[in-house]
């Protein structure tokens, strides 16, 4: 079968099978490994309608062809998948096939433009351009490495490790959470609570801790999909000025000639903070796309990104599961890509906070986590909050008991995939976003 039939075969497959196409879109990173015209637009139209949120089908595709003006390909586009190609199911090696052969083309081309210009351009400029290339011929497929090569990268990671030039770890100096998750390169870390009980106050101490512990070796991408970047500024600042969201505001409150100093002597603090924020309405391909070129930026460091939350983010297939399943798919694809770290906030489903779980003062499982089972599935750490003093029943069921719960918050680590699962007891100042062991 020539190349051509490769082309329509692998159409045909992405066009009938949408195992199919999940695994092109994840291979294939340009249209240029059609040469064929037809099935270069094919492709074009495939990758438009699934990042658009719509499946993949006869009308989608139909509609696509009309409003561009190519009415006249659809009989065209008819014969091409409902033809029988040979070795069909064989479609993985076709891909792996036209992907060498785009390949060798673009070195070809390359040489050649090199050698008509050799005279012309300056060798940091050829290195560029031969950096440039590198970097695009190498994203296609997964990268292969041997055990001896592994074991060499390992004890190299464990010298420098030993010697003080490496970090085994970001510290947050909370000591038990730092023994249980230890923050490091390629994590994805699922944290998950009900609503109002502090995940994104959590996440700000977090992440405060690891800033002032670790001042030259993270970068921060936040995509703040339900609080506005100025909520969050606040959050940071309450922390350092011991002053509330209210009295930032104004609300009942007036605050005094002191109270402003602080507030502009926080700013020298947060000057050089390595945080960026999106507050912008996001897809998941935004945000890998985004953080990528974030980790690309910031290479000599430990690149963290935050999304909060995960049910925020724009859905881009009709159906509620798959469109989970691919989102976490997708993280994990990133967390692997980018070696960084992704910590994602999730909401949990009504059922934590039901009569039934009261007995058990309405602390959060794993199967209360709202949506796809995939989203904790794929995570590396996965961490339930609870607040006890945010019910008004628990906190007098402990007063009638002469105790009090007030300021209590767990954190319990439910899944650890890298050491051992424990529940943590701290204290919170919530409004100041303040959380200690």
């Amino acid at each position: 079968m020539n190349s051509d039939n490769y082309e329509k075969n692998i159409i045909k497959q992405c066009f009938s099978n949408k195992e199919a196409l999940l695994y092109c879109l994840e291979r294939i990173t340009t249209e240029k490994l059609f040469s064929d015209a037809e099935c270069r637009l094919y492709w074009q139209i495939f990758s438009v309608i699934y990042k658009e949120g719509q499946n993949v089908c006869s009308s989608t595709v139909e509609d696509v062809l009309r409003h561009t003006k190519n009415d006249d390909l659809i009989e065209g586009f008819k014969a091409l998948y409902a033809n029988i190609y040979q070795d069909e199911q064989e479609w993985q090696y076709h891909l792996f096939y036209l992907d060498e052969q785009y390949r060798k083309k673009i070195i070809f081309e390359e040489s050649v433009y090199i050698r008509d210009n050799i005279t012309k351009l300056s060798a940091g400029d050829l290195i560029n351009r031969l950096g440039s290339l590198v970097k695009e011929i190498s994203s296609g497929g997964a990268r292969e490495i041997s055990f001896r090569e592994a074991y060499r990268s390992t004890v190299q990671e464990i010298r420098d490790i030993n010697d003080g030039k490496q970090k085994s770890f970001l510290a947050t100096g909370n000591k038990e959470f730092d023994e249980c998750i230890s923050l490091t390169h390629k994590k994805y870390i699922l944290i998950s609570s009900q609503k109002k009980i502090g995940k994104t106050r959590f996440t700000i101490d977090l992440i405060d801790r690891l800033i002032t512990l670790n001042p030259d070796d993270v970068a921060i991408q936040w995509f703040s999909l339900e609080m506005l970047s100025d909520e969050l500024i606040r959050c940071f600042i309450s922390r350092k000025t011991k002053l509330t969201d209210k009295q930032l505001l104004g609300k009942g409150y007036k605050l005094n000639i002191a109270e402003l100093k602080n507030i502009e002597m926080a700013y020298a603090w947060f000057e050089k903070y390595p945080i960026t924020f999106i507050d912008e309405p996001v897809n998941i391909f935004n945000i890998c796309s985004k953080f990528e070129r974030f980790k690309e930026k910031n290479s000599n460091k430990t690149c963290i990104c935050i999304i909060d939350n995960l049910g925020l983010i724009k859905t881009h297939l009709d159906d509620t599961n798959a469109n989970e399943d691919d989102i976490a798919r997708m993280l994990k694809g990133l967390r692997d890509s980018t070696e960084g770290i992704i910590i994602a906030l999730h909401h949990l489903t009504k059922e934590s906070e039901s009569k039934w779980n009261k007995e058990v003062g309405y602390e959060p499982k794993i199967n209360h986590i709202r949506g796809s089972s995939r989203i904790a599935d794929f995570a590396n750490q996965v961490i339930l909050l609870h607040r006890p003093d945010h019910y008004d029943d628990l906190r007098q069921m402990a007063a009638n008991a002469g105790k009090s719960i007030d300021g209590m918050f767990q954190v319990d680590i439910a899944a650890n995939r890298d050491g051992e699962e424990r529940k943590i007891i701290m204290n919170h100042d919530i409004k100041y976003c303040m959380f200690y062991e």
